[in-house]
């Protein structure tokens, strides 16, 4: 369709895609936008992952004490008002140290103690009763008294004595509400002469300061919390990490379904070539921050693998991929997929568009191609003279110093969480880009884990955008680099290394993981607290930090993207410079204007 405007001739380049391919294809590109908005539907309102404890949260406790009491008279010994211990009962707790070491008897037999063997029973009556009775006690006196304690304990003392079982409010309290009750029970004197105390080697369970001591024998995983895309986007924000909740908004929320609506216009709004090609170009630029929300859950799962201390009690913390985020991932693939399918269907028009052009067009066309380089336009522009000595310099000492930040970034320390255990360091895990998706398939990741393929298949995601696709890109421009030092820019492996780097550069996701990771740290304790709950999280001292290598890459990442910016520069110059030459192969350069028009080019 050729048209008047401004005394200029316009064709067929204002039209849209679907009036050129036909309603059939038109059809089937939306029907698959569709599809993968559903897709992406699904994952948002699917679960993404799963924390788990090795111990139950307290206000799971709360109920199971709830449920308890309802059922017993709310008194020690029930309705035994006399004792119902022995008098070998009574010696025995002289031997075990009487009341000075009953607190952290009551700890071992509750908490429990890897060193011996010892499962923690918490509130669980007929594991208090085994384990008073494997201590010596009979098993009247183990049942009717001990265990009604321990109740009595968490109900009435358990903020002093979950973090200081020994500690001077703990003792008041248990003297007030327990100790009385407990007595009367027991017949057992509260005073005793002697100093005979349980021998220390059953109470050492020592580990180096900042060691992790991850003890996998766990008969029951609790659920802590549910990741899923709205819940995160509520608690984070309740949580005050608020920089996390609206990064998540923005790029996994809006932005996936912005690209499709954005897509249904490229194909369907009649638009100029130049207009299109530069839409289609930032799309692709752009779509990979959608793999923010990815790379956020990649993060959690590897800093929740948690070493801690809660009140006294050790409890392991780790987490599990779920389908949603997969889902997720697999939509973003998706769309790479359709952006690049459009790009295809764009640049195959293109020729014929510029065919047709009329003379008048010439010196919009020749704008449109100085605004989008193709890779083999810009192997054949320095067709004439020689490289100068001063450029070739620049030019690989510029990928030397790109090359060399990535690497010194990739292995310096990028992560690192620390907890802690009454004020000192307990378990510190440090990661840097090299090794932090090896924190998706350590053993306390995949332990008893249900799902995990899943987490495979976040591994090698992790891998391929992080290192693997970075590396390529650096490959390739080495090949290129080689020809072009050659003056061998008509060389058809140099026009193909080029085209790969600026497109595999566009995938690479760096930067991408580094905005996921400081939005994660950057609250990183509240958000564990949010998930630990009320009950849980005065227990509970985490601390993460930012290493120098995630600095390093963040001067990595403008390094790189300013070097892609430096091959286009160098590319335009040369083309300028080559201009001035009176031109020696018109035929060939004839053949390049056909080709150009205003497809898509990948430049940095």
């Amino acid at each position: 369709m050729v048209y008047e405007k401004e005394g200029k001739v316009q064709d067929t380049d204002r039209r849209n895609l679907n009036s050129h391919y036909g309603n059939v294809t038109g059809f089937l590109q939306t029907l698959s936008l569709i599809l993968n908005v559903g897709l992406m539907v699904y994952a948002h309102l699917g679960l993404s992952g799963v924390v788990y404890s090795s111990q139950p949260p307290l206000a799971q406790l709360s109920e199971s004490v709830a449920s308890d009491s309802d059922d017993s008279s709310g008194s020690i010994g029930g309705d035994n008002s006399t004792s119902v211990c022995t008098e070998a009962d009574a010696q025995n707790w002289i031997t075990l140290g009487g009341q000075e070491e009953q607190g952290n008897l009551a700890s071992y037999c509750s908490a429990g103690d890897s060193s011996t063997g010892q499962k923690p029973c918490y509130l669980g009556e007929d594991c208090q009763t085994a384990c008073w009775q494997d201590l010596g006690y009979s098993a009247d006196c183990a049942r009717k008294c001990f265990p009604p304690s321990i109740l009595c304990g968490f109900q009435n003392c358990v903020q002093f004595c979950l973090s200081d079982p020994e500690g001077e409010d703990c003792i008041a309290c248990a003297a007030e509400f327990c100790d009385p009750p407990f007595f009367n029970c027991t017949g057992f004197p509260m005073t005793i002469d002697q100093n005979e105390t349980i021998p220390d080697e059953n109470n050492t369970n020592v580990t180096s300061p900042g060691s992790c001591n991850y003890d996998l024998d766990v008969d029951q995983w609790y659920v802590v919390y549910n990741l899923t895309f709205i819940g995160s986007v509520r608690d984070t924000w309740e949580a005050d990490v608020k920089l996390l909740s609206i990064i998540i908004v923005v790029f996994s929320g809006i932005w996936p379904y912005a690209k499709n609506l954005i897509l249904i216009l490229v194909w369907y709004v009649p638009m100029s070539n130049r207009m299109r090609s530069s839409v289609l170009l930032w799309l692709t630029r752009l779509s990979k921050y959608t793999l923010v929300d990815v790379f956020a859950v990649i993060i959690l799962i590897v800093a929740t693998q948690l070493d801690l201390n809660v009140g006294g009690v050790d409890a392991i913390v780790r987490s599990e991929a779920r389908f949603g985020i997969i889902a997720f991932l697999l939509a973003t693939v998706w769309e790479f997929i359709q952006i690049e399918w459009t790009v295809v269907k764009h640049n195959r028009l293109t020729p014929k568009l510029s065919n047709n052009s009329t003379d008048s067009d010439q010196d919009q066309q020749e704008s449109d191609d100085k605004d989008n380089i193709h890779t083999s336009d810009a192997m054949t522009a320095n067709t004439a003279g020689k490289i100068s000595p001063i450029h070739m310099l620049i030019t690989i000492a510029f990928f030397i110093l790109t090359l060399g930040i990535y690497i010194s970034g990739s292995t310096l320390e990028l992560f690192r969480v620390e907890t802690f255990d009454e004020g000192q360091s307990a378990c510190v895990s440090r990661y840097n880009l090299a090794t932090f998706g090896n924190g998706l398939i350590t053993e306390v990741s995949l332990a008893d884990n249900t799902t995990a393929g899943q987490t495979w298949t976040l591994y090698i995601f992790y891998l391929l955008f992080t290192l693997i696709l970075p590396i390529t890109t650096h490959v390739l421009q080495i090949i290129a680099l080689f020809f072009w030092v050659k003056n061998d820019n008509k060389n058809k492996m140099q026009q193909k290394a080029m085209y790969l780097t600026v497109a595999i550069w566009g995938m690479s996701c760096v930067e991408v993981f580094l905005i996921g990771l400081f939005s994660v740290e950057y609250k990183f304790q509240d958000f564990i607290k949010a998930v630990a709950g009320e009950e849980d999280a005065s227990f509970i001292s985490v601390k993460s930090s930012k290493g120098p290598g995630f600095f390093v890459l963040i001067g990595y990442g403008f390094v790189a993207g300013l070097f892609q910016f430096y091959l286009r520069f160098w590319v335009m110059s040369d083309k300028q410079s080559s201009a001035k030459i009176p031109e020696v192969e018109q035929p060939q350069d004839a053949e390049i204007n056909s080709m150009n028009g205003s497809e898509i080019n990948y430049d940095a």
